[in-house]
Parts: structure tokens; sequence; C-alpha cells
């Protein structure tokens, strides 16, 4: 019962068998670590799940819950997917200020090679994200490459295109347009009473890319397919709620925020990171 995408666009970047099957193992591996938070049989009232409108993100959904919950049967995990215009997954498109700022902000210059490649390739939007996902495709698949767009173009592709958002999503006029309304629900999904103890999103690269410049954390050149943003919390031996940023595994420090204590290095006082999260945070009115 999802929302159909939006009009305009194609019904591009689907999910191949092959992302199928990585993610399943994705979901198998993280069962190690967080099969304590949930019961042999979860079900909604045990774990979240959120998509986008886009077919693929549900799809990864439902292919990361088979290797994370084996056990589950049909209809006992819902995958919830809201409306394109207020799904909090995306900047705020229409919002006037969001169209002034992508028009006004300068994108960075490209290498002249790249510039051939993109018009060789027919595609006249400086959209590099979109060229780096049809190439890197081809090299997961072992497909051959365009002649227009040699397999040696892929890092410096995927290079530029990791300038090419982050400076826009992580200007200051700009990160509350991008993430404000994924920061106001990430917010009630830590601390609500009655919050499911996990919480999954299955979204976009741009969705990482615009937390990590929102927070000012570095998430290397692109997130590449499969990459995991997560939100730890804990309760210390005095009652203090902690949290801790992880990036594929690897912890993230949130400037501006306070360590928790030398017993617990990677983690930060739950108050301090709310209150970085606050600034940015936008309800849906």
């Amino acid at each position: 019962r999802a929302p159909p995408p939006p009009p305009e666009a194609p019904p591009f970047g689907q999910l191949t068998r092959l992302g199928a099957a990585d993610i399943r193992r994705l979901g198998e591996h993280c069962r190690t670590w967080l099969a304590p938070l949930l019961p042999a049989t979860p079900t909604a009232a045990d774990v979240r799940v959120r998509a986008t409108v886009f077919a693929r993100t549900q799809h990864t959904a439902q292919n990361f819950l088979m290797g994370l919950l084996p056990a589950a049967r049909p209809g006992d995990v819902h995958i919830l997917v809201s409306n394109p215009d207020e799904d909090s997954f995306f900047p705020d498109l229409k919002s006037s200020c969001y169209q002034r700022l992508m028009a006004e902000l300068p994108a960075p210059p490209a290498p002249p090679a790249l510039v051939d490649c993109r018009a060789a390739l027919g595609a006249p939007s400086p959209d590099w994200a979109e060229m780096q996902d049809v190439l890197t495709c081809h090299q997961q698949h072992g497909l051959p490459f365009p002649s227009a767009a040699p397999r040696a173009l892929l890092p410096d592709l995927r290079r530029q295109a990791s300038l090419w958002l982050p400076d826009r999503f992580g200007h200051p006029e700009m990160v509350p347009l991008c993430i404000g309304r994924l920061i106001h629900e990430l917010r009630g999904w830590l601390v609500s009473d009655g919050s499911p103890p996990l919480t999954i999103c299955s979204c976009h690269d741009s969705t990482i890319i615009g937390l990590a410049a929102g927070l000012g954390v570095h998430v290397g050149d692109w997130p590449l397919y499969g990459s995991i943003l997560s939100f730890e919390l804990a309760e210390d031996e005095n009652g203090q709620v902690l949290v801790r940023l992880l990036f594929n595994g690897k912890t993230l420090s949130v400037p501006g925020t306070v360590r928790a204590s030398e017993d617990w290095p990677d983690w930060t006082l739950w108050t301090s990171l709310d209150g970085v999260l606050a600034h940015f945070a936008l309800t849906p009115k």
C-alpha cells in the first residue's frame, strides 16, 4: 500500500539479485549484535522499519529483514512508507529557501576528463552522483564500461560526487532544510518511552550524506550500497543515558559533544548530542 513514486521519476535504480543477496548477508551479520534487542519472533512493537517511496529501498529493507529476522513471518513486521512530499529522508525540495540556495551555491569545478565523459554519455545535468551510481553498478556486475566512461574514471567520479552534495548539504542554512525533519523524528525514536528498541531506516546515500554533513562527521568519499549509519543508546552504571554514533562499525565523534567517561571512551552524553540535534530539528509544522 505504498504511495506511488513521483510521476516525473523514471523507474531507475532497481535492486538487482546481486544487491538483494548482499543485503541479506548484511542482515545476517547484523543479527549477531542486534539479536539481544529482539525476541525470537519480533513484531511491529519490537522493530520499526522505514523506507522511501522508491521500490529499491523497500526491497532492500525486505531483504535485510530476511537476513536479520529469519524466524519472522509475513506480516510480523511492517515497512512504513511516507508520501514523498512529507518524507523526512529527503530535503524539503519545495521550500523556496532550498531552491534559492541550490541555485546560489557554486558547484565545485570538475576535471576536464569528467566533463568530457558526461557529454559523451549525453548527461547534460551535472548529477555526478547518478553517473557514479550507473558506473558502480557496471563494476559490481562485471559489465563492460561504456567507451566514453573508462573504469579508471570511477574513483574521480566518486570523488566529484562527494564534493557536490556535502558542500551544499553542510551549508548552515541548508542543514535544517535537508535533515531537519529527519532529526526531529530521530530524537523521538531514540528517547520516546513507547518507541521500539530497534528502528531500521532503508533510505539513500544522500540521506547519510546530509546527516554526516549536518553533524560535521566524515563518512568517506561516498557511502556505498549497504552502508550503515547507526545511533546506539545505552545507560551507564550511574543511570546516565549515553549515545554512540557509528558508520560501518567505525565510531564517529560529533563536534561540540561531550565524551561520557574514561570507562565509555566511544560514547557521548545523550544530552550533549541532543543539544546539537535540537539546533537543526524541524517539526512538521
